[in-house]
């Protein structure tokens, strides 16, 4: 083998194995709170930001039967909190809240069994009421 091979074969490998054995610390999205509202309908939690210093973190929020859908229901900051209530057996109440003073910042209602039945797909398709 000439000396040019060599040094390819051996960058090669010793790229392959950096590649395989470092491990990545970076998550794109890391889950935080599953909470089952109801039997098979969960309300999930990632942490999709961490701002470190400089920054608070960014929660994403998602209501899932983990089979027939999954919807994204809002996203809160360090200073908010979002709370899933299940108020009959059929609708479920998205509540974001102000952390400090309590205050409501938004309310919306999901129907699960429009949820179920592939009527409601995406987060444009529902209503927000404010508050405010």
């Amino acid at each position: 083998m000439n000396k040019y091979l060599k040094g390819v074969l051996l960058f090669f490998m010793s790229f392959l194995f950096f590649s395989c054995f470092l491990k990545n610390n970076q998550k794109r999205m890391e889950l935080t709170k599953v909470v089952e509202i109801k039997k098979g309908i969960y309300f999930e939690v990632y942490c999709t930001y961490k701002g470190g210093v400089y920054a608070g973190d960014t929660h994403t929020c998602y209501l899932t039967d983990s089979i027939s859908y999954r919807i994204k229901v809002g996203y809160y900051y360090d200073q908010e909190k979002i709370y899933a209530i299940l108020k009959n057996d059929s609708i479920v109440l998205i509540s974001k809240c102000d952390r400090n003073s309590g205050e409501v910042i938004k309310d919306t209602e999901y129907n699960l069994y429009k949820l179920q039945k592939g009527n409601l797909k995406t987060p444009n398709l529902i209503d927000w009421n404010m508050n405010k």
